[in-house]
């Protein structure tokens, strides 16, 4: 969290000089910078119109990763990483030579070198910017021609205007333990061979450090750095009448010292043994409608997967093609239970006492992060959104990330709640008015058991689906728990938190797997006696 700190005492807003001490050093920064000044002073093809805006977005850092399989060393590497993405735009904010619909930022590709070559950074700025540029004027030149055969009712500018943004952050550089983690990795997947039953058992470390660069002819200069850590575990095996089981974990944290240690580690495999064993003796799925109650995880999954991936306003390209976000036309109204107000809140570093690790001050398009009120009252309210207008959201709120609209710090809050215990009891209560047998406790996608209305006894069952989990089960909620708890998410370069609370669902559909399974392998595993 002191990096966050950190950057929070350093934030500048526009019109403010870039402190000159802080630049001088920066090799990288300083070829951004000149050759960002040459393009606008003089990059324009004869009787062609100039850009009308110019962005750099690099980044640089290094990485370190080690993997193993039960108990052997697959890997280990590390090295340095640089990348760059190039931003021409011909035209102006309302109509330019964008791609319809599509993010900017999030586009990265090779080709910068590795070290600090004043001469070769700015060599491949100025082929990659000469490439850009020539590509803008061919697209606006086809979409001006396209625009005058249809017609695009309320169609929503192409790029917004924001308050520009200064922000430089000392850079980051690699920091972990490189002694650990290859044996970490050998001793937590070494569990694994205990159970001859499993055909993979792996543990995989990896660690980065970045630092993000970007600079615009509109004023954004900014150097913000990121690390992140994460351990994960995975194991498959087979039951009898080969459906294929499986059972995986990650842990995530902004340096290895976030993560579990050794210890609890080996104890997550053991567990995840421990599982997989029982979960191959377990009686298969059945078909079933009716109340589910997701705990933990399983709830951060459904809001993750429904709520979250839902609010991200999407654009409609001008062929009348819409992308992804199954709530954009939504707002004004009902998408979840109306005790439930739901914001996300980037600045916020924790949740009673535990770190959030989706917190940001500047998103990737250099827009100030802020808290946004998503659902009030079971209302939707507002969308997340980048600096691509749509016709619900015509300004971006700061939420750019991985080169789409996305989550931060999501909050789930529910006006009431009840401990774990009453929230079983109303399970049990919404069976026994269906008349129903039992009911479904969900801890884990995958990890689902049978709750029996007589005696409160829980079964585990395999196989257990529930489809492509629609936005209408939001709305079906009727209770949430007194145990809220923050859930990380691995983004690729940055990290998204749910806290969210156990949720019990009304009405469900769950389906049983299908009748036929690969078949089991011929021998036994090497590792058995």
């Amino acid at each position: 969290m002191a990096a966050l700190a950190a950057a929070a005492a350093l934030l500048v807003w526009s019109g403010v000089a870039l402190a000159q001490e802080q630049a001088d050093d920066d090799v990288l920064l300083r070829a951004l910078e000149d050759e960002m000044a040459r393009t606008l002073a003089r990059l324009q093809l004869s009787d062609m119109e100039r850009p009308y805006y110019v962005a750099y977005a690099a980044q640089s850092g290094a990485s370190f990763s080690t993997g193993a399989d039960f108990g052997a060393l697959t890997h280990e590497s590390e090295g340095p990483g640089r990348s760059l993405s190039v931003d021409v735009r011909v035209g102006d904010y309302v109509l330019d030579s964008s791609s319809d619909g599509g993010y900017f930022f999030g586009r990265f590709g090779g080709g910068l070198c590795l070290d600090d070559n004043y001469d070769g950074i700015r060599f491949r700025l100025w082929l990659n910017t000469d490439s850009e540029y020539k590509e803008a004027l061919e697209r606006l030149t086809r979409k001006r021609a396209a625009l005058k055969s249809r017609v695009v009712q309320d169609r929503p500018d192409d790029f917004s205007k924001e308050d520009p943004v200064t922000l430089i952050q000392a850079r980051g550089s690699l920091a972990l333990d490189r002694e650990r983690w290859p044996g970490a990795v050998k001793a937590v997947s070494a569990v694994f061979r205990e159970a001859p039953e499993l055909q993979r058992g792996r543990a995989r470390f990896q660690g980065f450090a970045t630092n993000k660069y970007l600079l615009s002819n509109e004023g954004f200069v900014l150097r913000t750095t990121m690390s992140q850590a994460s351990f994960s575990l995975s194991a498959d095996t087979q039951a009898e009448d080969g459906m294929p089981l499986g059972d995986a974990d990650k842990f995530l944290g902004r340096t290895d010292d976030d993560l579990p240690t050794d210890e609890a580690l080996l104890a997550r495999a053991r567990k995840m043994v421990g599982f997989l064993l029982a979960l191959r003796e377990a009686p298969k799925a059945e078909d079933y409608t009716g109340p589910v109650l997701f705990e933990g995880f399983a709830a951060a999954s459904v809001f993750r997967d429904v709520l979250a991936s839902g609010l991200r306003g999407t654009r409609e390209t001008d062929e009348g093609r819409r992308g992804r976000g199954g709530l954009a036309d939504k707002i004004g109204k009902r998408v979840l239970a109306r005790f439930i107000d739901v914001t996300d809140d980037p600045g916020r570093t924790e949740f009673q006492g535990m770190p959030l690790f989706g917190s940001y001050w500047v998103d990737d398009e250099g827009v100030k992060a802020a808290a946004l009120k998503l659902v009030e009252d079971g209302k939707l309210v507002a969308l997340y959104s980048t600096r691509t207008p749509t016709k619900q959201v015509k300004r971006s709120n700061g939420h750019c990330r991985g080169g789409q609209p996305s989550a931060g710090n999501l909050f789930v809050e529910a006006s009431v709640t009840l401990p774990p215990e009453q929230l079983k009891d109303r399970l049990i209560e919404l069976v026994k008015d269906e008349g129903l047998p039992y009911g479904i406790l969900v801890r884990r996608m995958g990890e689902v058991y049978r709750v029996y209305a007589d005696d409160r006894r829980e079964e585990l069952i395999r196989g257990a689906s529930f489809g492509a989990l629609e936005p209408r089960l939001l709305r079906d909620i009727v209770a949430a728990g007194a145990d809220a708890a923050p859930y990380h998410y691995d983004l690729g370069d940055s990290m998204m938190t749910l806290v969210v609370p156990s949720i019990l669902v009304e009405e469900l559909d769950m389906v049983k797997p299908p009748e036929s399974f690969p078949k089991t392998p011929y021998l036994e595993s090497p590792l058995r006696g």
